[in-house]
């Protein structure tokens, strides 16, 4: 049910919607009526809505409360779930009025079919403001105290690096398989297949934990090629192959390092430096 007057705005108080114009039934909004309508005295902000498309109507109002500038526009207003939604087509130095009409019966008809175009609007405003990048900060401050600091280094490494920076103020729902697709090939040319499979995993990690947490509702890295990894070790060194090699490798300072690096794998765990 479309909405002829002034009501309720959406999420805005009573007096957000200026008065209606009971008047101006009977008249078509067009090139030639518009340039005759004026801001009566005792209004700051009125609009005039249209006879023959209902909801599309033409606002005017004051600059500011003392101000002699008019500010003009044209706007849609429908019902839906109970309440008004209106939506600013668009300014009326910039838009014609067949333009605008144009606008508002799309509009309209959407609403006629269901939908709630206001409100996609808002969520739209919504989704924009989580773009990749921020997304990532978001997702930095989950894993900071949950992985490894190693592990949360090549996290940072792989997602605020160049790997991926061409798609940071992308929304993050906006970004599609071929954009990954794209960045993937870039890198293997430019750092090599293993710095390749390492972004993607990174990449495909980060849009996991945004499905979990509602942000998206895919994940467009699933799907795209896999860059080749490295190859698996075909064997190990042998007893009496390291017992040579420890041998060989002499008390110097580049000796030691090696004693010091065979040591590490031996006990398997981290030494310091």
């Amino acid at each position: 049910m479309l909405l002829f007057g002034a009501g309720k705005c959406h999420k805005e108080p009573t007096h957000c919607f200026p008065s209606a114009s009971p008047s101006w039934a009977g008249m078509k909004i067009d090139r030639k009526t518009v340039a005759r309508l004026t801001l009566p005295a005792n209004l700051d902000d009125k609009i005039f809505f249209d006879s023959t498309l209902r909801g599309f109507g033409y606002r005017v109002r004051r600059a500011g409360r003392a101000s002699a500038r008019l500010l003009r526009s044209y706007v849609v207003q429908y019902r839906r779930a109970g309440g008004s939604r209106r939506m600013l087509l668009g300014s009326a130095d910039v838009l014609t009025a067949e333009q605008a009409r144009a606008a508002a019966k799309k509009i309209l008809a959407s609403v006629a079919l269901g939908e709630d175009p206001a409100a996609e609007k808002v969520a739209r405003r919504h989704k924009d403001a989580h773009s990749l990048k921020a997304t990532i900060e978001d997702y930095f401050a989950v894993k900071r105290d949950a992985v490894r600091p190693r592990t949360y280094a090549e996290i940072v490494r792989y997602l605020t690096g160049p790997h991926f920076k061409p798609l940071h103020v992308v929304p993050l729902d906006q970004i599609t398989r071929k954009d990954v697709a794209h960045r993937l090939a870039r890198i293997t040319a430019e750092h090599g297949s293993i710095t390749a499979v390492r972004a993607r995993g990174a990449l495909s990690s980060l849009y996991s934990w945004a499905m979990g947490m509602g942000l998206v509702e895919h994940n467009p890295v699933v799907g795209t090629f896999r860059p080749k990894d490295a190859e698996p070790r075909e064997r190990v060194l042998e007893d009496h192959e390291l017992a040579a090699i420890w041998r060989a490798a002499g008390d110097g300072a580049y000796g030691k390092v090696i004693k010091l690096l065979k040591r590490r794998c031996w006990h398997l765990q981290p030494i310091g430096l």
